[in-house]
């Protein structure tokens, strides 16, 4: 967990993922719920950390592994319960360069996966609260 609060690529790093945090957290919120939310953080960062570790990339730390979950899981959770049709056709791309991450060895690829599959256990599990 330790690696998901250090931005080892400096002040740029930390920047980025401050904004990042910024435009996603408030929106992961609204449609996934508070617990969701830290829920699919955590478990995607610690995840794709996990992975790292294991040899994809074991030098470095940052939250976006956890930042790329959540965008996984509010993905899952338009393709499935969005409102416009042709917009949750094209967001069906993500999983697709996660294909493409996942088969280049980045560990954001790893957060995106745990979190797109999270994301599809949200939506089926409550999926009232979204419709």
């Amino acid at each position: 967990m330790t690696a998901l609060t250090v931005q080892s690529s400096g002040w740029f790093q930390l920047l980025f993922n401050l904004a990042a945090l910024a435009v996603v957290v408030p929106v992961a919120e609204r449609e996934l719920g508070s617990w969701a939310l830290l829920l699919v953080f955590a478990v995607s960062g610690v995840s794709a950390q996990t992975v790292s570790m294991a040899g994809w990339r074991p030098r470095g730390g940052g939250d976006s592994v956890a930042i790329c979950g959540l965008v996984g899981a509010l993905v899952t959770w338009y393709a499935l319960c969005g409102s416009v049709v042709s917009l949750r056709r094209v967001v069906l791309l993500i999983p697709a360069a996660d294909l493409v991450l996942c088969l280049l060895a980045n560990n954001h690829g790893a957060g995106l996966a745990v979190g797109c599959a999270l994301g599809f256990g949200l939506a089926e599990s409550r999926p009232a609260r979204w419709m």
